[in-house]
């Protein structure tokens, strides 16, 4: 993985929700373009051959400002691998973060920022710490793992926000909980669920719109409720639930694990362009108990595809003392922005084993748009080739993500049986949805609703998706 130099963040705007070229006001969202009749490449159901190429992970750029800010408040004690979420709140034009601190013991805490870089802690007037209430303590104790998001699938404005945790005010207790509210700050009362997964990790949950349902990911340690002599068993793995109504929740279910040596200690889920995407935490007990981020897909949050497994998304630092050598913890969800994803995530500098309170701070890293993965060249002097399984053709446009600056990508247009039916002009620049042009004035409305595959040709260049629109 490589770590390149920073670059000047662009002007967020948001994604329009409803078609491909509405895009509207200046401001970024939460919410991934999941109308969208996108394809990303590192969804292997679309496809069918490859020669010559590979699927990567993306290359990240962690931001010069980091870390944006740690423990500097006396209540907050040492924060104890952070566990942070963040979301962009448009109705208050805010960055929100909340986090967790130590002390009170497992409690949380918020800080705003106008720009996602610049953090401040607002004092909130809710809890009381040593005779005063002007503290940015949300609540004291009682909750672990907090994982906060906004909810646009909510139709109901005091639920914008929802809060999915382990309630562990009673140590013999370790029910799934949930809060809601309207701006984030101002909490329901505890709904206690019967569910009772191990939650002792950063919980998370998410609308799952092609279920039509919420899923949540906690964690599960299942030897320890029921032995096992399998070693695979004797690890920590990451377990799902699901409710109609973020209050009742299923049992858990197993539904992601490591080996041993590199156990999952937590992932947090969103949705993005068509699939299911996890940010797993791996805890190596093989490599001095460091705990690094990396990538997963699914078609339906049950069954999960590591991509590049034991390969970091975001890398930890290879300075020891580093304010991200020994743990990365990834933010809920990511921000999506115009021309990046920003990935927020707590670094720290012990290693997960090293103290018994892991302190951390908040950090980001950023993608390019749709560049959690894609296919690239195996090497620079081949051309890869990679062909798709027969998809619809749906719009009068085809738009392409890919990185060919210095390089190329040819495409040819297939029909079921293989035969060309049309033929692009070659790609040479770097290209964020970009339109394809063709040769011999082929039109491509002229086979709108057939089926059709494509053939991409990678010269030394980097292929993330494509989408047909109008």
């Amino acid at each position: 993985m490589t770590i390149i130099a920073d670059q000047k963040l662009p002007y967020p705007i948001i994604v329009g929700l409803l078609s491909l070229t509405t895009i509207a006001a200046a401001q970024p969202t939460n919410v991934p373009r999941w109308n969208r009749a996108k394809y990303l490449l590192l969804d292997s159901r679309i496809i069918a051959t490859v020669s010559g190429a590979q699927l990567k992970l993306g290359t990240v750029t962690k931001h010069r400002a980091n870390p944006m800010f740690g423990d500097d408040r006396p209540w907050e004690g040492v924060l104890d691998n952070l566990y942070p979420n963040v979301a962009y709140d448009g109705q208050a034009d805010l960055y929100k973060c909340w986090y967790h601190s130590d002390y009170p013991h497992n409690g949380l805490c918020y800080a705003q920022s106008k720009d996602g870089l610049t953090w401040k802690k607002p004092a909130l007037g809710l809890v009381d710490y040593q005779g005063s209430k002007q503290n940015n303590i949300l609540f004291a104790g009682g909750g672990h793992g907090v994982g906060v998001w906004l909810d646009h699938h909510e139709s109901n404005p005091e639920r914008r926000f929802k809060m999915f945790y382990m309630d562990c005010r009673n140590q013999n207790d370790t029910s799934l909980a949930t809060r809601f509210s309207r701006d984030g700050i101002d909490w329901s009362d505890v709904n206690k669920s019967s569910s009772r997964p191990r939650g002792d990790t950063h919980n998370n949950a998410c609308w799952a719109p092609t279920l039509g349902k919420y899923v949540g990911f906690s964690r599960g340690w299942p030897s320890r409720t029921t032995p096992s002599t399998d070693p695979m068993d004797d690890q920590r793995v990451v377990n799902r639930v699901e409710s109609t109504n973020v209050l009742d929740w299923s049992d858990p279910e197993v539904v992601f694990r490591g080996i041993p040596t590199r156990q999952t200690y937590s992932m947090p889920v969103f949705f993005y362009s068509g699939v299911y995407l996890g940010l797993p935490t791996i805890l190596q007990y093989d490599n001095g108990s460091r705990v690094h981020v990396e990538l997963a897909w699914s078609p339906d949050t049950v069954n999960w595809h590591r991509i590049e497994p034991d390969s970091p998304l975001i890398p930890l630092s290879e300075t020891k003392g580093g304010y991200d050598w020994g743990i990365i913890y990834s933010a809920v969800a990511p921000i999506f922005l115009e021309n990046e994803i920003r990935v927020y995530y707590a670094g720290g500098p012990d290693a997960h084993l090293d103290n018994t309170l892991y302190d951390s701070s908040l950090c980001l890293a950023t993608l390019r748009p749709d560049g959690f993965a894609g296919y690239q060249t195996e090497d620079e002097d081949q051309v890869g080739v990679v062909t798709t399984n027969p998809v619809t053709c749906d719009g009068a446009l085809l738009r392409i993500s890919a990185d060919a600056q210095g390089g190329a990508v040819c495409i040819s247009l297939l029909d079921v049986e293989g035969t060309a039916v049309g033929q692009a002009k070659p790609v040479t620049a770097d290209l964020t949805d970009g339109v394809i042009s063709w040769k011999d004035d082929f039109e491509l409305a002229d086979i709108r609703g057939t089926k059709i595959r494509l053939r991409f040709e990678l010269d030394n260049a980097i292929l993330y998706s494509f989408s047909f629109t109008d």
